[in-house]
């Protein structure tokens, strides 16, 4: 009855000493205890559990081994890039381009394309320009061929050649069909000489002159039939 008393130092303070109360509560009432009995089993129950305690608890060891130290960090921002290892090989950068400048690979296939842009606006026109002196280069020789030195308006080897000489200044091309218009007047004013045509013939001397001032048979040819016109002037009867 003292296990149901209000003070707890009163009542038994572990199972042996509960045991031993049972038990000397049972021989007073005149039982005889044998194994298997409430004290028997308490005491195997401490028995077990001081066994138990023991081998829960980890026997500690003769040599502890001591906790490895931790590396320091060499990076000690998380978030900046790591330092690469040597031998390894660098990761590219996450950082994107900046807003508004175009990749080199772009910005270089930008520049090849307007090189190739200019190149073939450059030779479309030098294209063009070859097609429009060829045109008129053919109307030349045409006019030469019909002899239209200086008629119809327009249309003629002194009106081409002025303005061959005004859309490609300086162009060779323009002084050598000068040069061979001007051959070409001469020849036919030499036949007109021969054919007794003086006034003909000095009126195609002067023109070469003016269109191939370079030919210098052009002034000779000129002052010939200026010569051989007065003295046949000078040799006429006179008329009464």
């Amino acid at each position: 009855m003292r296990n149901l008393a209000k003070d707890p130092r009163e009542r038994a303070q572990n199972a042996s000493e509960l045991a031993d109360r049972l038990a000397e509560a049972a021989r007073k009432s005149g039982i005889d205890l044998e194994p298997g009995s409430p004290r028997a089993s308490a005491r195997g129950g401490a028995r077990r559990s001081a066994r138990s305690a023991r081998i829960s608890s980890p026997t500690p060891s003769p040599n502890p081994k001591p906790n490895p130290t931790p590396k320091p960090n060499p990076n000690p921002n998380p978030t900046a890039n790591p330092t690469p290892s040597p031998g390894s090989t660098p990761l590219a950068s996450s950082r994107p381009a900046p807003r508004g400048s175009p990749a080199p690979r772009g910005r270089a296939w930008i520049v090849a394309a307007s090189v190739a842009v200019a190149a073939g606006g450059a030779a479309l026109l030098a294209r063009s320009s070859t097609d429009a002196f060829g045109a008129a280069e053919n109307e030349l020789h045409a006019c030469i061929g019909d002899g239209q030195w200086i008629t119809p308006q327009g249309r003629n080897v002194r009106a081409i050649l002025e303005r061959l000489g005004r859309d490609y200044p300086g162009d060779p091309r323009v002084r050598a069909l000068r040069l061979e218009a001007g051959e070409r007047l001469l020849a036919d004013a030499l036949r007109l000489k021969y054919a007794g045509q003086m006034t003909e013939a000095a009126l195609r001397a002067r023109l070469a002159m003016d269109l191939a001032p370079e030919l210098e048979a052009a002034p000779k040819l000129l002052a010939d039939l200026r010569r051989e016109h007065a003295a046949s002037a000078s040799s006429r009867p006179e008329t009464k």
